[in-house]
């Protein structure tokens, strides 16, 4: 496993000299811009808000709703019990 502290501080520093200005906003005006958990709803303190923020960042997502591994294997087991299957409506040949 991969040393966070350092993944994390080399990230930092890369942002840094690719001339992100860290010490302005972020976000991008939604209703939270603080990470939370997307079950409990509750805010990630400490460390965590900086790391899910930079990571947020980095890959440019539009959400600051996170969860556990836990819970996205419990999401995803529900999903696919109560999963049904279609296709997109472009793959349906129409009949003349």
């Amino acid at each position: 496993m991969n040393d966070i502290y350092q993944t994390s501080t080399d990230t930092i520093i890369a942002e840094l000299e690719a001339g992100t200005v860290s010490w302005i906003r972020p976000w991008t005006g939604a209703a939270d811009p603080f990470p939370r958990n997307a079950v409990s709803q509750r805010p990630y303190r400490g460390i965590n808000t900086v790391l899910l923020g930079l990571e947020a960042h980095c890959r440019g997502y539009n959400s600051q709703q996170w969860m556990t591994f836990r819970q996205a294997q419990k999401a995803a087991d529900y999903l696919l019990e109560h999963a049904s299957l279609v296709a997109p409506a472009e793959a349906m040949p129409i009949a003349a």
